[in-house]
Order: C-alpha cells, then sequence, then structure tokens
C-alpha cells in the first residue's frame, strides 16, 4: 500500500461506505482511537443518525488499515478484521484500554500548559503520528494561532495528567493528558489560523470598503478575539475532564449505555 498523510480534523464527518455487492453507508467518521501507550491511531468510530430522530444508533469502529478513500468517501475494505470487533482482535487492542487524543490538554514535561489537540496528522495504513496541532480549543474554526509539534517531540498520553503538585495546587484530581517535550515551547504559532488574525483581515475589508481607520476597528476586532480565546481556554480544562470520564467507554458493542451517556 502507499502510504499517504492524514488529517484527523478533515476526515471527521466524512461518509463512510461499506457493503461490496450492495455499498451502503454505515454512517460518518465521527472520532479517531488510539492506542494507550503508543503514538499511533488505531482507527475511527463511525456514527449514524438518529433512527426517526429519536432512537441511537450505534457506530462502527473501523480500523487504520481497514478503508481506503475513493473521492470524497471513506470505503471500508471487504476483508476480515477490518471493522467491528474482528478489527480490534486483530490490532491486538481491547476497546476499554484505547484512548482519546482529539481535545486533550497538552502539556510540557515541565507543566507548562500549551493547549489542546486540535488535529493530528497520521501516516496510512501504519496509523504512525507525524503530527499534532495544539494551541487553545478552537472556536468555531478558527483559534488563538497553534503549534505544529512533530512526533519526536510527543512523549506520549498519560491517564494521570501533570505532575502531583499542580493536581495539589488546582486541589482537583489529575486529568489525562498529552505530554510533550519542553522543546515544544519553542515552536513557532501558526497566526495565519488565529481568531486574532482572521478578525484583523476582516476589520481591514470592512474599513476599507466604510473609509473609516482600519486600526481603530482592528484594535476593537483584537478585543474580542482575546476575549473568545479566554473562552477557548477554559474549554481546555473541560475537555481533559469529559475524556476522563468517556475513558474506558469507546467500545461500539458494549451496549446503549455509552451512547446514551454520551450522546454518540
Amino acid at each position: 500500500m502507499t502510504e499517504n498523510l492524514i488529517s484527523a480534523k478533515k476526515l471527521t464527518g466524512t461518509r463512510v461506505i461499506k457493503g461490496k455487492k450492495l455499498p451502503r453507508s454505515a454512517g460518518k467518521v465521527h472520532r479517531f482511537i488510539f492506542y494507550p501507550d503508543q503514538k499511533r491511531v488505531a482507527g475511527f468510530e463511525t456514527k449514524k443518525s438518529d433512527f426517526l430522530l429519536m432512537f441511537k444508533r450505534r457506530g462502527r469502529f473501523v480500523s487504520v488499515s481497514g478503508y481506503y478513500m475513493y473521492e470524497d468517501y471513506a470505503f471500508i475494505r471487504n476483508e476480515k478484521g477490518t471493522s467491528g470487533k474482528a478489527a480490534y482482535k486483530a490490532l491486538n487492542l481491547y476497546p476499554d484500554d484505547s484512548v482519546l487524543w482529539i481535545g486533550l490538554p497538552v502539556i510540557t514535561e515541565d507543566g507548562e500548559s500549551i493547549g489542546v489537540v486540535n488535529d493530528v496528522v497520521f501516516v496510512l495504513p501504519s496509523g504512525e503520528v507525524q503530527s499534532i496541532e495544539a494551541g487553545p480549543k478552537a472556536v468555531g474554526k478558527l483559534t488563538q494561532g497553534t503549534r505544529s509539534i512533530p512526533t519526536e517531540l510527543i512523549v506520549g498520553y498519560s491517564a494521570e495528567g501533570g505532575s502531583a503538585e499542580a493536581a495539589e495546587t488546582a486541589k482537583k484530581k489529575p486529568s489525562p493528558v498529552l505530554i510533550v517535550a519542553s522543546e515544544a515551547l519553542a515552536i513557532d504559532i501558526d497566526s495565519e489560523k488565529s481568531i486574532a488574525s482572521k478578525a484583523g483581515k476582516t476589520a481591514s475589508v470592512i474599513a476599507a470598503k466604510a473609509g473609516v481607520d482600519a486600526a481603530a476597528v482592528s484594535e476593537k476586532a483584537k478585543s474580542a478575539a482575546e476575549t473568545a480565546g479566554a473562552v477557548a481556554s477554559a474549554g481546555a480544562t473541560a475537555a481533559g475532564e469529559h475524556l476522563k470520564k468517556t475513558r474506558g467507554m469507546f467500545s461500539a458493542f458494549k451496549d446503549a449505555y455509552n451512547e446514551g451517556r454520551h450522546g454518540d
């Protein structure tokens, strides 16, 4: 197979197709599943629309090598062990041990916060992580600026969160986090994706059309962006707490409890 770089963020929401003789929808790519002790994607879970908008329908686990892309669709390979329980078994991975990275708080080995994981770039078909996009939690499609951290600087997933001292200071139990090397702080922030950058460009266009002072408009836009960024940063902690509660409940086969609890 040819190796391809895949963005988890871009693939999320893609329509998944199953069946050879009679292809049919298996839902959409919902979330990505990772190994707990490796920098590697195991696969993704699909999500189906609720039946008659009332009854929850279970999704399906698809292994990272169990699908291929054709045009704008993800097709499940018609081979044994590509999806469902058989896929977990083929990967030698127990569903309750799998973890999520997207939305996970990111901290350095020294305990410095970088934000949350907004995207993961990985290789097909191995699933090996190439890099993560980390920064404040996205507000809509915008963020406050992100860092692209290569796999060499990713230490790994920790279910115990940061240091015991940090947990004691916060007076709360540690939440799962993704730990990176302290050198990640030296990586330049990509401001092109930031709220402030987008707001500034929009302000300039509006000002030009209206014939007003662009600097004044930009300052107000910057203030609004900073406020939105603060709200996004606060959401990173909530994301960590959510993941802690959901860890160990990623099996789509256990029963409707998982879907009823998390609205999947």
